[in-house]
């Protein structure tokens, strides 16, 4: 175990929702996501916002680029992410679509899950804590159990953004800047 950190299991098993929980088709948009959720855990997402990524700056000299996240819904507000220039410039080459001859990390892990039937139903970025964003990824298998794991957060847009079934990105609202 790393000083300061408490063993335990990263993975947060969603699949026992209680008894209203239903069963989702693998790949479905997310109003058909939000099927398998008990009622419970539905309230605690109405909180939530879809949003998009709509760009990453960097400006030179700086050592820091911004992801930019908006809103899909008015009133359109947005998300300023700070984050290292490295991750700019991957997040960068999926936003912009360039092309590449090899697939990077994001697409191998995809094609893996996919492999055993897992999809990633949903990126949510969850909360802040002093100035580290929290967020999770949330996948399902072709039995519709669901099950959230944390990850960084530029780790979570990449995989939203390397994904062909696009799943959507929810964003707390408390976060969004007006």
């Amino acid at each position: 175990m790393t000083a300061g950190f408490e063993e335990q299991d990263p993975y947060i098993d969603v699949s026992d929702l209680g008894s209203d929980a239903t069963h989702i088709e693998v790949g479905a948009d997310f109003d058909h996501v939000a099927d398998i959720y008990s009622s419970d855990t539905i309230s605690r997402l109405a909180s939530r916002r879809r949003c998009v990524v709509e760009d990453v700056k960097v400006a030179l000299p700086e050592t820091n680029g911004t992801l930019i996240i908006r809103e899909v819904d008015e009133p359109n507000r947005r998300l300023l992410v700070p984050i290292a220039l490295d991750q700019a410039a991957t997040l960068s080459v999926y936003l912009k679509r360039v092309p590449r001859v090899r697939p990077l990390l994001p697409e191998v892990l995809i094609d893996i899950l996919n492999q055993y039937s897992i999809n990633i139903a949903m990126v949510s970025i969850t909360s802040k804590d002093g100035g580290v964003f929290r967020s999770e990824v949330t996948t399902v298998d072709s039995s519709g159990s669901a099950k959230s794991a944390p990850a960084r957060l530029s780790d979570a847009v990449l995989l939203t953004l390397a994904s062909p079934l696009s799943p959507p990105l929810m964003v707390e609202e408390s976060l969004l800047e007006d």
